[in-house]
């Protein structure tokens, strides 16, 4: 059973699921306004997307704990690339009370490769009534 499987079987089986078009209400909003500062290069604001406590996997390379570690990755990426647009397909959006899932392949422009080929998910938590990411994966989708 691959991860996202496993995440769906888990938000079925709770009996307080969201719908798609509730997760994909509460998520779309925040995803654009990330989008908006990820182009701007705003580390800061990006950052208060992410639980104090978050956890960042870039499978096979690296893993980020807490929102300086996390901050220190992006700014090489970004260092590295700049700020790239990206494009999203395939996304899956499930949730339950107090936990919301975004996965999707998404196409990042590379000058190693032309087009990076990434599989992200996403694990949202509820904080004093606000979303924030407290577990994200990035994985080639080659």
């Amino acid at each position: 059973m691959s991860r996202i499987q496993l995440i769906q079987a888990m938000a079925t089986s709770v009996s307080f699921q969201k719908t798609t078009e509730d997760v994909k209400a509460i998520l779309e909003p925040r995803y654009e306004s990330m989008e908006k500062y990820y182009l701007l290069g705003d580390m800061e604001k990006l950052m208060n997307f992410y639980h104090p406590d978050a956890m960042v996997i870039d499978n096979g390379i690296n893993v980020a704990y807490t929102r300086n570690e996390i901050k220190m990755v992006f700014k090489k990426y970004f260092d590295k690339y700049g700020t790239v647009g990206f494009e999203i397909s395939d996304a899956e959006y499930l949730g339950c009370d107090d936990h919301l899932v975004y996965h999707c392949k998404c196409l990042i422009p590379s000058s190693e490769t032309n087009v990076e080929k990434v599989k992200i998910t996403s694990i949202w938590k509820c904080c004093k009534g606000d979303w924030l990411i407290y577990y994200e994966e990035y994985a080639s989708d080659e």
